[in-house]
């Protein structure tokens, strides 16, 4: 749906950018070069892969929070907290994306019941998802 705003848009209160499992598939180099282009995001904004459909994860109303993203969003940053997840950040994966071991992973978040949750981390290489490492194997991952 376009709108039309009166406005610009402030991008930097977004706390997280959600990339779908096909996307990260097929390469998130270029996204995230883009990305890095944008003075408007933070270089701190958390990402995360959902293997979920965009439209259903958008529509579920979490009860403590305002919606989805600000769900995962506390979510991970509680989890990350408590050393029970990992959490990664834009400045991070460019990083990863100019060494020469671009190997890292990335939370994904999935739709589990009526409920938003942790199920697995996506290994990326070079730049494109190429396996799952399952929440319940991802053991001593931090």
């Amino acid at each position: 749906m376009d709108v039309m705003l009166d406005h610009e848009t402030y991008l930097g209160a977004a706390q997280i950018l959600i990339f779908t499992l096909d996307m990260a598939e097929n390469g998130i180099e270029e996204y995230m070069y883009r990305l890095r282009e944008l003075p408007d995001y933070r270089k701190t904004l958390s990402i995360v892969v959902t293997d979920s459909k965009p439209s259903d994860l958008l529509a579920l109303e979490p009860e403590n929070e305002a919606s989805a993203g600000f769900a995962i969003a506390s979510t991970l940053r509680k989890l990350s907290k408590d050393g029970a997840a990992y959490e990664i950040s834009t400045a991070e994966i460019l990083d990863n994306l100019s060494s020469q071991y671009q190997c890292f992973v990335m939370p994904s978040f999935n739709i589990v019941g009526d409920n938003i949750a942790l199920t697995d981390y996506v290994v990326i290489h070079h730049d494109q998802a190429v396996g799952l490492i399952p929440l319940e194997e991802s053991n001593g991952l931090m």
